[in-house]
């Protein structure tokens, strides 16, 4: 399917990689939020517009804390707490997390299709209403239905 132009999205903490190009998944060392802060190293369709922040820390509390409120009553590292060992020729990091980057989004090529690759939680379940990851889900979708690049 992938090599012959369809895409594909893997999500969780890969430790036996079933596709040629995933790297098994490494902890991270973590001692607070900001080892597991997420940062965007190439710009993608998918992340556009979203405040990372609001992927960093998730919370049971209703409504919709933002800023301080969220980072006060939040949990860091549903997102991710994590990285992928390493990237494949070709690839491309999205976003990494902690200090060093590291590699927690990752896209690459496999034939005439793309693999996506996420070193955490199902993506399709930060996609908030009320936030700014309230697109993620529907980008997310476009991507692997080819409609976006």
């Amino acid at each position: 399917f992938v090599r012959c132009g369809g895409r594909v999205l893997v999500n969780g903490h890969v430790h036996l990689p079933f596709l040629p190009g995933l790297a098994p998944w490494r902890a991270i060392d973590h001692h607070g939020p900001e080892d597991l802060r997420i940062t965007p190293v190439t710009a993608h369709h998918i992340w556009e517009g979203v405040d990372f922040h609001e992927l960093l820390f998730r919370t049971g509390v209703p409504g919709t804390p933002v800023g301080d409120e969220l980072a006060r009553v939040g949990v860091a590292g549903f997102y991710g707490r994590g990285y992928h060992a390493h990237v494949p020729a070709g690839g491309t990091v999205l976003n990494g997390i902690g200090p060093h980057l590291l590699p927690l989004d990752i896209v690459f090529p496999l034939g005439e299709g793309a693999v996506l690759a996420h070193a955490g939680n199902d993506l399709l379940g930060f996609s908030d209403p009320g936030r700014s990851t309230r697109s993620l889900g529907p980008r997310l979708l476009d991507w692997l239905e080819g409609s976006a690049s």
